[in-house]
């Protein structure tokens, strides 16, 4: 399954194109629609292990940088920030067009970011990230999604 990802993800990365987002800053957007359950990226990054996580975390707060976490396991979070792909560019809102689902393939696994339905052309791409503020050391973050569903912050 990852193996047929990768040989579309060309073909799906030309589908979408990076624009200003009126969500937050930037966002990925279909320019030509798309169908259902199609998949968009892989959410990459580094690995961070639970006991480096909170140091991590205190460092990019006090250096005014955006996180871009997303915790794949019990063990194993993946920090976009500096060495992400297209995935980390993916906005949330809580009326989401899209869905994260992990996959485990060659031992490994992976952050895939799929589409819920049919997407128009130029619809911006948006997944819940469904943030569980126990697990990370930060304040809720104020949702911007402007959806009628909205739950005004991150946090599940």
């Amino acid at each position: 399954w990852v193996e047929s990802f990768k040989k579309k993800s060309l073909k799906i990365n030309q589908k979408i194109k990076i624009l200003p987002s009126y969500k937050h800053g930037w966002g990925i957007f279909s320019p030509s629609g798309v169908s259902n359950m199609t998949i968009f990226s892989e959410y990459r990054g580094k690995y961070i292990k639970p006991s480096n996580l909170n140091k991590i975390e205190i460092f990019y707060r006090f250096s005014n940088q955006d996180l871009f976490f997303f915790k794949l396991n019990q063990a194993i979070t993946v920090d976009a920030t500096f060495s992400g792909n297209l995935g980390r560019l993916i906005n949330h809102s809580c009326k989401p067009n899209c869905f994260s689902k992990i996959i485990f393939h060659s031992l490994k696994s992976h952050i895939m970011i799929i589409s819920l339905k049919n997407l128009k052309k130029f619809e911006e791409l948006v997944y819940d990230y469904r943030i569980n503020s126990d697990e990370f050391d930060y304040e809720q973050i104020i949702c911007c999604c402007q959806n009628l569903v909205c739950r005004k912050n991150l946090s599940l």
